[in-house]
């Protein structure tokens, strides 16, 4: 009988988090909490309200920062 080598998933086992608080956000990101206001008001980082509570998707903060790198080295190639 072959076997077929199976890659694990990276959460198998534990419940894997699709959205944190604005106060978590900022923790990942390294900002004040109300940087991460300003970056939801002015749409460069989606979020979510649920009942009172706002919350953002893990995927959108990776995301943000992934097109934060990509202007950076857009701007180092136009300068050198």
């Amino acid at each position: 009988m072959a076997t077929t080598a199976r890659k694990e998933e990276p959460h198998v086992g534990a419940a894997r988090r699709l959205l944190v608080s604005p106060e978590e956000a900022a923790s990942m990101l390294s900002v004040a909490r109300s940087t991460v206001y300003v970056l939801i008001a002015s749409g460069e980082l989606p979020s979510v309200k649920i009942g009172k509570s706002r919350r953002l998707r893990i995927e959108d903060i990776e995301e943000y920062v992934d097109r934060l790198a990509s202007a950076q080295r857009a701007m180092q190639r136009r300068g050198a």
